[in-house]
């Protein structure tokens, strides 16, 4: 393997790093902070908690998000011709989603990490071949469920 093949590989490994860690930490901040602030559970016992929780989920839910974020909000094949533009714009969503994760949840700002990758991916699409490179039916089952799921939730903690 040549050296420039492992420094992209440790590159986009220690990125992608930077992001998960971003992920917890905002879905923790989240999920966590009522428990902790009504002192139902200690910070310790959230974490241990949240990491057990969100390992869990990464590795059973993981992949098909991985897939959908990969193969359904923008079309890959369209971007046959030029992989480097591919390459370099999903580089770009790592960034940037690790970025705002960072900052808003440091800031304690609302933030949805699934809207800011789903936004990202469709935004560098649009630029880098237009507005035909998403898959808006997809974008569309996807923002459905971020409204069906709190309304189910609400039921379940209504009953």
């Amino acid at each position: 393997m040549s050296t420039t093949a492992i420094f992209s590989l440790t590159f986009i490994s220690v990125l992608a790093a930077y992001v998960a860690w971003n992920l917890g930490a905002n879905d923790v901040a989240n999920s966590m902070g009522t428990s902790v602030g009504s002192k139902a559970i200690t910070l310790t016992q959230a974490i241990v908690i949240a990491g057990v929780l969100e390992f869990t989920g990464a590795v059973i839910f993981g992949q098909q998000v991985s897939a959908t974020l990969a193969t359904k909000v923008a079309n890959p094949g369209l971007f046959v011709d030029r992989p480097q533009t591919y390459i370099v714009g999903m580089l770009a969503v790592l960034l940037t989603c690790g970025l705002w994760l960072q900052i808003a949840t440091s800031k304690g700002l609302p933030v949805a990490s699934s809207h800011a990758v789903v936004g990202a991916i469709a935004g560098f699409s649009w630029v880098a071949i237009g507005k035909e490179a998403i898959a808006w039916k997809n974008i569309g089952f996807i923002c459905l469920g971020w409204v069906i799921t709190p309304m189910i939730s609400a039921i379940v903690a209504g009953s």
